[in-house]
């Protein structure tokens, strides 16, 4: 079995990978490159030409070619021009579009459906993504697969500290409105890993600090050193956010409050493994958080449980073995 795994963005680990995969890592490396040179949509559509050219070239060779979202025009090749096929796994992708004007957003419809047509399995980091990108799109279902995000923390030691502020991150699909509601009156101090100027000021109270965009070192040193993890989500996404964030947390034994049932339930049980309560409600977030605050015991062992969780089924062992066998069942 040959096999061209083109590293994903969110494939972090350096360990070696099974015989027979050969790894290109030009996705991640290119990402990075044009990311400083072009906007983003510019970008990303380079690093598209670029990989799909070097995978027409390199397709005889293998009988599976795994690929993250960057393979997106690749697969659609794939899907739209079938001649010489390869089966494909399509990983990381961030399907979220939907547009005002019914001729673009039929267009975006069919161009994923061709996408799909391109690729033997789509993977989702959430089980109610293949719902949705299914029954949005007009996608047979069994085209996706959930394969859980991994964490490799073991390759890089972190020190857990339980220390004394709330960490919260990111801004994509991020409701900053209800997390304002919810910690203004908390006697904590809350850390935001969120550029400047990306979140409205009247959303920041005293409590609240916003370190700007951090390194992702120190990202995982701030989680890492917090007391707990929330994150306050939009509902009702078809690329369920926050994820890495919040799976991070539970790997470093951290206890994650989320507001967005739909994805976190592929992580969390809630009260054992974390804690998941209903959106857009700052009340319910607010005495959630009130909660965990007052309760170190039940904090920490809603802590305990995430890490004994998260090392057994979030692991790269687990990741690896997932896609392995997927590839042999191609």
């Amino acid at each position: 079995m040959n096999v061209i795994l083109s590293k994903p963005t969110t494939f972090r680990t350096r360990r070696q990978l099974p015989d027979g995969f050969k790894l290109i890592t030009e996705e991640a490396r290119l990402s990075t490159e044009f990311g400083e040179k072009y906007p983003e949509s510019v970008s990303e559509l380079f690093v598209q030409l670029y990989l799909a050219v070097k995978l027409f070239k390199e397709r005889s060779k293998a009988n599976v070619i795994i690929c993250g979202r960057y393979g997106y025009l690749f697969s659609f090749l794939q899907g739209l021009i079938p001649f010489r096929k390869r089966p494909l796994m399509l990983m990381d992708i961030e399907w979220y579009n939907s547009y005002a004007n019914s001729l673009r957003n039929n267009f975006s419809k069919w161009t994923k459906r061709v996408v799909a047509n391109g690729a033997s399995k789509i993977q989702v980091f959430c089980e109610v993504e293949a719902e949705n990108y299914a029954s949005d799109f007009g996608i047979d279902i069994n085209k996706f697969v959930w394969i859980p995000y991994c964490t490799d923390l073991d390759e890089r030691s972190y020190e857990i500290k339980d220390g004394d502020y709330l960490f919260t991150g990111g801004i994509q699909h991020r409701d900053y409105q209800t997390l304002y509601n919810a910690v203004k009156d908390l006697p904590i101090e809350v850390l935001i890993a969120a550029p400047e100027g990306k979140i409205p000021l009247k959303y920041v109270s005293d409590n609240m600090k916003i370190l700007g965009f951090i390194p992702r070192i120190k990202y995982m040193e701030t989680i890492a050193s917090s007391k707990a993890v929330v994150l306050s989500l939009e509902p009702g996404i078809r690329r369920c956010p926050g994820v890495i964030t919040y799976v991070t947390a539970m790997r470093m034994g951290k206890c994650v409050i989320v507001n967005e049932p739909e994805g976190a339930k592929s992580y969390i049980k809630n009260n054992h493994t974390g804690i998941v309560v209903e959106p857009n409600n700052a009340e319910v977030l607010k005495h959630s958080l009130q909660a965990i605050l007052c309760n170190d015991t039940k904090r920490k062992e809603i802590g305990h449980n995430a890490y004994e969780f998260s090392a057994k089924n979030l692991s790269y062992e687990r990741y690896i073995n997932d896609i392995v066998n997927l590839t042999l069942s191609q």
